[in-house]
């Protein structure tokens, strides 16, 4: 199995609205959490080199819009996931065939946790000089509301030269430190690194 490189972040979201995680920033990981929110979470890990040929990557994207009249509850929540391949107009590497990548949501409606894994849908895009997996904004209204969120990002790649390596990635929040979960001020701020 290949070394883990790097551990990186997509860049934060807007007051009101996640970015795009297509726009991978590599070295960061962001997070926040508390009223007033919305509350959001960003992680990306790359295996291989930022933006080059053998890079290989998944993203999580999460986000959770507060209730104004239940302020330690989620009304509304998103996940946004990403894979990729490559860089600099070139790939060494590709999913593994037969295994899209794996999207999954979870929510806790009071003390009741739901959501489901799914395939990716479609097919990789060429876009800019790599290629993605992406489904963007899968979001609803929740009722009754959610008290936390969660989510993965899981993809296995392989070397067309070497069939035989394959190595696979996930991303997903540690339920000790990093699950969003809808809470009063003071509000917590993460950056990794500093």
């Amino acid at each position: 199995m290949k070394k883990l490189i790097s551990i990186a972040i997509i860049a934060i979201l807007a007051a009101s609205a996640m970015v795009s995680i297509a726009k991978v920033q590599a070295n960061n990981y962001t997070a926040r959490d508390g009223t007033d929110g919305p509350d959001t979470f960003s992680y990306c890990i790359h295996d291989g080199t930022y933006g080059w040929y053998d890079d290989t990557w998944v993203v999580l994207g999460m986000q959770g819009n507060y209730d104004t009249n239940n302020p330690y509850h989620y009304y509304w929540v998103k996940w946004d996931w990403e894979t990729g391949v490559g860089g600099s107009e070139n790939w060494f590497y590709w999913w593994y065939p037969g295994y899209e990548p794996q999207f999954t949501f979870a929510y806790d409606q009071y003390g009741y946790w739901s959501g489901a894994t799914g395939s990716a849908p479609g097919s990789p895009m060429y876009i800019g000089d790599r290629w993605y997996w992406s489904y963007y904004d899968a979001s609803m209204y929740m009722n009754p509301e959610a008290h936390k969120m969660s989510g993965m990002t899981y993809a296995i790649f392989y070397d067309p030269a070497n069939p035989d390596w394959m190595w696979d990635i996930a991303s997903t929040p540690n339920p000790a430190d990093n699950l969003l979960t809808a809470h009063g001020l003071p509000r917590v701020y993460i950056q990794i690194p500093p």
